[in-house]
């Protein structure tokens, strides 16, 4: 399946490795689809900086290329991560969850990008495993939130 999702410019790329954030080397940088947190659901693009300090994300590439204050960031400390397509109808989406936080959802647009996201947030949360593929990942269902995969 093709990714209808912008890739980082040429320029993000090559400049990731020694580019930061506040400080922080950026892990990840991309455009991916968030779940808006109203009640009708709706997919909002955003540009994407994962850093060991969080998930921070603009409204635009460009945005973040012209330094303007990232739109959150979310707090990745005592979070869990899984698989969301059950939730989301998404096969290449993810969620980011706490006990007492907003949840968050995103899609990657195809299978390599979500699991390269996964394992850079796995890592962040210290549970890296390098060979990270979908069946890796476990069926749940949660009571009042739908079915989600964990590893």
């Amino acid at each position: 399946m093709l990714s209808l999702l912008p890739r980082p410019s040429q320029e993000v790329r090559r400049s990731l490795s020694e580019r930061r954030y506040l400080g922080k080397m950026i892990m990840k940088a991309g455009t991916l689809l968030k779940e808006g947190k109203t009640l009708i659901t709706r997919w909002q693009q955003r540009f994407v900086v994962l850093t060991e300090a969080g998930l921070f994300y603009w409204s635009s590439e460009a945005d973040f290329r012209a330094n303007k204050p990232h739109k959150v960031l979310v707090d990745l400390r005592d979070c869990s991560l899984a698989t969301a397509e059950l939730h989301t109808k998404k096969p290449f989406s993810f969620g980011i969850f706490h006990t007492s936080r907003r949840d968050y959802f995103f899609d990657a647009g195809e299978e390599r990008e979500m699991l390269e996201w996964i394992s850079n947030i796995e890592r962040i949360l210290g549970v890296s495993d390098s060979d990270l593929t979908l069946d890796d990942f476990e069926l749940l269902t949660l009571v009042g939130r739908g079915g989600y995969g964990r590893v």
